[in-house]
């Protein structure tokens, strides 16, 4: 799937899922509803749809934690500029596990200034403190000592089972606050 054609896949999810909870479509105005407007085929379309019958808010809250993690991502890009890691962000979001939006977002401003701090430090003792060692080659070269940027005491097994809880937790909180804010009749 294109990444356009994913996009509107996103947006009808979302209209059909709020048309079968608060306008009170049925299945089948659901499934023309993304014949219409999507390239899926009519199977994979009639599992979309029973997904969201029996899961509602499903599709909202996903696009609503993929446009916050979105946004986050841009500001740690902005803030970090040179310094930015697309791997290290990823880390930063995964590695408390599962966590509602505004406590997310704290944790990533944390860790932004964080980095920020710690790619300057590494950056003034790369100048400070580099020393010529010479290594046994034919030619002698220099190579500066650094010291390590401190890593996460969690093993790669439970990052990974805290991004699993992550999104389950994220799509849980979602759907319950529109339930609970009255934005979906269930």
């Amino acid at each position: 799937m294109g990444y356009y054609e994913s996009e509107i896949f996103r947006a009808a999810r979302l209209v059909v899922d709020s048309g079968l909870h608060y306008f009170n479509w049925t299945r089948s105005q659901a499934i023309d509803f993304f014949m219409k407007y999507t390239a899926e085929t009519f199977e994979g379309i009639e599992v979309e749809v029973d997904r969201y019958i029996t899961w509602p808010g499903q599709a909202t809250a996903y696009k609503v934690g993929e446009l916050c993690i979105r946004a986050l991502r841009q500001k740690a890009e902005k803030e970090l500029g040179k310094y930015f890691d697309v791997r290290e962000f990823h880390m930063a979001v995964l590695e408390n596990g599962a966590l509602p939006l505004p406590i997310l977002e704290n944790q990533v401003n944390k860790w932004i200034k964080e980095f920020r701090k710690r790619k300057l430090e590494e950056e003034e003792m790369e100048d400070e403190e580099c020393q010529c060692i010479v290594l046994p080659r034919a030619k002698p070269r220099v190579q500066c000592k650094r010291s390590a940027a401190p890593r996460s005491k969690r093993n790669r097994a439970t990052r990974l089972f805290n991004v699993a809880w992550m999104w389950l937790v994220l799509l849980s909180s979602v759907v319950v606050v529109l339930v609970v804010g009255g934005g979906v009749n269930v």
